[in-house]
């Protein structure tokens, strides 16, 4: 799987160079041969969906040419989800190839001017968001997509230039999905550390200071089931839940809130190995995180915002 860089990491915004490598792996040359097709045909414009699922995470040539950014601008709908796996022991982090990638997707999403609705799905093998060691900033600047009405994220960790994009895009966005998203805010490797509680703030406040009713009508983040680590690794944790550690007393009361408080619940925090760049829930964080319930009072304020706006709606009806 890691010899897709060949040793070396794509040079992503060189032409000739890519050029070279793709003359060099027919694997290359197809990807680069596939694309030029789609933005050099006779009616590209024609063309308003574009998904590219499980991409091989490499630079490609193409992504540089004037006809493929021009197909990009016409385009209403992007989804793009990365190929990602490890070999049973290395995670995809740690291939600077691959954060480089990550990286350099910008190539990408400035030129997407009139996208209403864009997906992006990473995997557990390496989660974009953060600058620092075995992690990739997600370049998400907030003059990208205008017109953006549904957000959709997955496998990626939350981050200050993420809520940035969201507080500037509040007159258009309408649907926002946080699938499977993290908070490294206790994950040393990250040069950044948000919290969930700071994340939801940062956006409440754009919605709230918004000089017309924002349209947003839902935010949807993966809920999740608190459930009792058992230090067998995170493979054994079921399904949708979130695992937590520390003190018995303080777990027993994090379960409590939890069964009589149905409306209470966890954000998930995650941390990298320092080594082999899998990622792993921070248990304790995430007890902590539940007790102190100030990711909940954020979350739950930018639903308020959400309901008011529909109430009002409804009167106007």
């Amino acid at each position: 799987m890691y010899d897709i860089w060949v040793d070396t990491a794509d040079p992503f915004r060189d032409f000739a160079a890519l050029k070279l490598k793709e003359e060099k792996c027919d694997w290359k040359a197809m990807m680069a041969r596939t694309y030029d097709a789609i933005s050099e045909s006779e009616r590209p414009s024609a063309l308003t969906t574009l998904e590219l699922r499980n991409v091989l995470p490499s630079g490609v040539s193409s992504f540089t040419t004037e006809a493929w950014q021009a197909f990009l601008k016409t385009l209403k709908v992007f989804r793009l989800s990365l190929h990602g796996n490890n070999n049973g022991e290395l995670e995809f982090n740690v291939a600077h190839g691959y954060l480089g990638f990550i990286e350099n997707l910008d190539l990408l999403f400035s030129q997407l001017a009139s996208v209403t609705e864009f997906r992006f799905a990473a995997t557990e093998s390496g989660l974009p968001g953060l600058s620092g060691h075995l992690h990739a900033a997600f370049p998400l600047n907030v003059e990208d997509m205008p017109m953006l009405e549904v957000l959709q994220l997955r496998y990626c960790f939350i981050n200050e230039r993420t809520a940035r994009f969201i507080a500037a895009h509040v007159k258009t966005l309408k649907r926002i999905a946080l699938e499977d998203c993290y908070s490294a805010a206790s994950c040393q490797l990250a040069e950044e550390h948000t919290s969930w509680a700071t994340f939801f703030d940062s956006i409440a406040s754009s919605l709230e200071t918004a000089i017309e009713p924002p349209p947003l009508e839902s935010l949807f983040v993966s809920p999740r089931n608190l459930c009792r680590d058992r230090g067998l690794g995170d493979s054994d944790v079921p399904p949708g839940s979130t695992p937590i550690n520390g003190d018995e007393q303080q777990i027993e009361l994090a379960l409590s809130i939890a069964k009589t408080t149905p409306h209470r619940r966890p954000f998930d925090y995650a941390v990298l190995d320092t080594k082999y760049g899998f990622m792993s829930e921070d248990e304790e964080e995430n007890l902590d995180a539940f007790l102190a319930g100030h990711d909940q009072a954020a979350f739950d304020r930018i639903i308020a915002i959400i309901e008011r706006r529909s109430s009002g709606k409804q009167e106007l009806l």
